[in-house]
């Protein structure tokens, strides 16, 4: 699985791959597939996803650092992964990184953008309305 993260206010399609605003999970497989599409080349030209990348030395020298994807949660410090977190706007991605990641902090981030998003928008006005009291 490859983080990758829409900087779009809409949710984009192409081919097998749906990506909602925020951040997404998408299978290796299905990105091998669209990611030479003409229209995603462009959108990835012009900075409309990013991914998440997971640093790790090269060749045994502290010093030099090789980038790759993130391909989970816990690939992510605590920091990065609720940063990730608070990003995301899909449940089904929110509840199974909960299932994959284990930590407390990600666990209770995850459950706060899922009560979040849960919420219809009149009770979440009424609750912030609530928060200002």
């Amino acid at each position: 699985m490859l983080i990758v993260k829409s900087h779009l206010t809409c949710v984009f399609r192409c081919g097998s791959v749906t990506l909602m605003p925020g951040s997404n999970q998408v299978k290796d497989t299905d990105w091998d597939l669209v990611k030479e599409h003409p229209i995603m080349k462009i959108r990835l030209a012009r900075g409309d996803f990013t991914f998440n990348e997971l640093k790790k030395a090269t060749d045994g020298d502290a010093k030099v650092e090789k980038k790759e994807p993130a391909q989970t949660l816990s690939d992510l410090n605590v920091k990065e992964a609720c940063d990730l977190i608070a990003d995301t706007y899909d449940r089904e991605t929110l509840l199974r990184w909960a299932d994959e990641d284990k930590r407390k902090t990600v666990d209770l981030a995850i459950d706060a953008q899922l009560k979040k998003i849960s919420l219809p928008p009149k009770e979440e006005k009424k609750k912030d309305e609530e928060d200002d009291e």
